[in-house]
């Protein structure tokens, strides 16, 4: 069953709720931008002002991220 709207927690978990974004050049390139001017050794982001957490999930796999809005 897919998550509520409202469940926001829950819907930044489900996969699907990413899959409109894939492949977009624009977010592609914005992430590649953001890994490229983080430091060495860094494990933790906080991103403030992450609006639906696009570049929080697109930069989880690597780092723990959390997003504030």
């Amino acid at each position: 069953m897919a998550p509520s709207p409202h469940d926001t927690a829950a819907l930044f978990e489900e996969a699907s709720s990413w899959d409109p974004y894939r492949g977009n050049p624009y977010l592609e390139q914005r992430t590649r931008i953001v890994r490229a001017l983080l430091p060495e050794g860094v494990e933790t982001l906080l991103d403030v002002g992450c609006g639906n957490g696009i570049l929080v999930h697109a930069l989880s796999d690597r780092y723990r991220t959390i997003g504030l809005d």
